[in-house]
């Protein structure tokens, strides 16, 4: 455990399985710190990739990455790789928990091509560089998926298919640039 007021707890690991069945009952994790009731802020979620070959018995409720539950502060939100039979890209999964984090906690970087991607639990997340997902983009439990403030390019999604739950938002409101008399 930390020390000091307001010090932070750890983040969250990183497990990567690359594996024929995966069984049991279980779980998997790599959740960030969490605070006990201290004076402390949270760590962030870690990291998780599963690539499957073969049957999956394990629920899936039982993997998570969970940003940590901090007083002065909640730990970001981790993911959730799932690689299953069938699929070529796979399935991204971030979870916020159903806390409401502060906006633009999780980032999702260039390049990446997903299956299915599934942000749900209020999970917060920033995509500047595009989504691109040739199933499902899955927006649930209050998530947002977001770009960052004055991002010329805006939020581009390419995907076969959009569902965007109610209290679920892809919002670019107020991300454009400041209006005048800003002083800048």
């Amino acid at each position: 455990i930390s020390t000091g007021s307001a010090s932070g707890e750890g983040a969250g690991g990183s497990v990567n399985l690359q594996l024929v069945n995966l069984l049991g009952s279980g779980r998997i994790s790599a959740d960030g710190g969490s605070t006990a009731g201290s004076n402390h802020s949270a760590g962030g979620g870690g990291r998780i990739a599963l690539r499957v070959s073969g049957s999956i018995g394990l629920p899936a409720a039982n993997v998570h990455a969970l940003g940590g539950d901090g007083y002065y502060g909640d730990g970001g939100h981790g993911t959730v790789f799932w690689l299953t039979p069938g699929q070529t890209h796979g399935t991204l999964v971030i979870d916020g928990q159903g806390r409401a984090f502060a906006d633009d906690t999780t980032v999702l970087p260039a390049g990446l091509v997903f299956d299915d991607l599934e942000l749900r639990g209020a999970a917060r997340v920033v995509a500047d560089a595009g989504v691109t997902v040739t199933d499902e983009l899955r927006l649930s439990g209050g998530s947002r998926l977001v770009h960052s403030w004055r991002h010329e390019a805006g939020l581009v999604i390419d995907a076969a298919r959009v569902v965007v739950e109610a209290g679920s938002a892809i919002d670019a409101s107020g991300r454009g640039y400041a209006g005048g008399n800003q002083g800048l």
